[in-house]
C-alpha cells in the first residue's frame, strides 16, 4: 500500500474534527427536538470513540446500551464496554439478548449465519425501543471504511438516526481514539462484530461477497449494498459529502433519516485500513 496515501489520510487535525463531530451531534439534538442520544456500546473502537465524544458535553443526555449475546459474545468485549462506562461515566444499561434471540429461534428454521444477522437487528430494535421511550436519537457507529465495503447488517447496525463518524476511515478513527486517550487495548483491538461463534473479520471474504450480487446474506453479514469494485472507490473521492450518502439512499426509511456531519474529504482511493 502506498505509504504517502496512508500519511495523507492520517495527517489530520483530530482536535478540530472531534469538535466538529460534537457540534454536529448537539445541533441535531436541537434540530430534531430530541432530549438526548443513545448508542450501542460493543467494546470496540468505533462505539468507544462516540462514547468519549459524547461524555464531553452530552454526558447527561447520553445512554449507552451494552447488548451481548452471552452464548457467543466473548466476555472480554463486555468487560471492555464496561471499562468505557467506568471511564466516561455515561448512563448505561446491560442487556443480555440471548433469551430474545432464543425466543425468535423457536419459531424459525435453523441457520447460524442468518441468526448472526438477527442478533444485529435485535440490538437495533432495542436501541429504538429506548429511543422511543426517552425521545433520543440513535447514533450509528459505522466508519467510512465499513460503509465503503458494506460491512454492516442491513436494518441492523446499519440503521440509525445519525452517523457521526461515517466520513472517517478506520485509520482516522484510531487516531481520534488516541487523541481522546482511549485505552490502548481498545484502539489496537481487531475488528470483529461477533455475530456468531468465533466470528472474525476476513477482508478477502467480505470483498468476495460484495463482488457477487447474489451472494446470500445467510452466508455473509453485509450484502446490503451494491457490488463494490475498485473504480467505485475512485468515484467516491469526487463526492463532496460522505460516500455513505450514496449507499444509504439506495434504501428508504429508516435510512432516509440519516444526517451526516461535514468533515474534510481526502481526494484519494480508499485503502480499506
Amino acid at each position: 500500500m502506498n505509504q504517502d496515501i496512508i500519511s495523507k489520510i492520517i495527517n489530520q487535525d483530530y482536535a478540530s474534527i472531534t469538535d466538529k463531530i460534537e457540534e454536529f451531534i448537539e445541533k441535531q439534538i436541537e434540530k430534531n427536538q430530541a432530549k438526548g442520544i443513545i448508542l450501542g456500546l460493543s467494546g470496540g473502537i468505533d462505539s468507544a470513540v462516540l462514547a468519549y465524544i459524547c461524555k464531553r458535553k452530552l454526558k447527561e443526555k447520553t445512554l449507552a446500551l451494552i447488548m451481548p449475546d452471552t452464548t457467543i459474545t466473548p466476555s472480554i468485549e463486555t468487560e471492555d464496554a464496561m471499562k468505557i462506562i467506568g471511564l466516561t461515566g455515561i448512563e448505561h444499561k446491560l442487556i443480555d439478548i440471548k433469551p430474545i434471540v432464543n425466543e425468535y429461534s423457536m419459531y424459525l428454521e435453523p441457520n447460524e449465519k442468518a441468526k448472526g444477522n438477527l442478533r444485529a437487528r435485535v440490538r437495533t430494535n432495542i436501541l429504538y425501543y429506548y429511543a422511543n421511550i426517552k425521545n433520543y436519537l440513535v447514533l450509528g457507529s459505522s466508519d467510512k471504511s465499513e460503509y465503503l465495503i458494506g460491512y454492516f447488517t442491513k436494518f441492523g447496525d446499519g440503521a440509525s438516526d445519525l452517523t457521526p463518524i461515517s466520513s472517517l476511515y478506520k485509520l482516522q478513527v484510531r487516531e481520534i481514539a488516541k487523541h481522546l486517550e482511549i485505552p490502548e487495548n481498545i484502539i489496537s483491538k481487531k475488528s470483529s462484530p461477533h455475530l456468531w461463534k468465533d466470528h472474525e473479520v476476513n477482508l478477502a471474504h467480505i470483498l468476495h461477497g460484495l463482488r457477487v450480487p447474489s451472494f446470500p446474506e445467510s452466508q455473509h453479514r453485509h450484502r446490503h449494498c451494491l457490488p463494490i469494485f475498485p473504480q467505485y472507490f475512485r468515484l467516491q473521492a469526487d463526492f463532496p459529502s460522505t460516500p455513505a450518502v450514496g449507499l444509504l439512499h439506495q434504501y428508504p426509511a429508516p435510512l432516509g433519516r440519516y444526517q451526516l456531519p461535514y468533515l474534510p474529504q481526502q481526494q484519494l482511493t480508499d485503502p480499506i485500513p
